[in-house]
């Protein structure tokens, strides 16, 4: 059986990294585990609904801020993760 990491196509920085939400109110993120492919992110606001779309905002240790589209793929007790191709 084929370890889980193996049947990732892109390369993953860990995190964590601090990211917001864009929108009235900006919402604090964490975001973990980012590729070009996707990422995870958690909140403890309520997640956008399953196939909703939005855009993050996030804060690179180089001091750069990356403006992602994505959508909501999976939602489990405030996390979600973004799918393939969403970053």
């Amino acid at each position: 059986m084929a370890d889980f990491n193996d049947r990732r196509k892109h390369v993953r920085m860990l995190g964590p990294f601090d990211g917001s939400r864009p929108g009235l109110v900006d919402m604090p993120l964490d975001i973990y585990d980012l590729s070009v492919g996707g990422c995870f992110v958690n909140s403890i606001h309520q997640a956008p609904h399953r196939g909703q779309a939005f855009s993050i905002r996030i804060e690179l240790p180089t001091g750069e801020t990356l403006v992602a589209k994505g959508e909501t793929l999976v939602i489990s007790a405030g996390a979600k993760t973004l799918p393939a191709g969403a970053v």
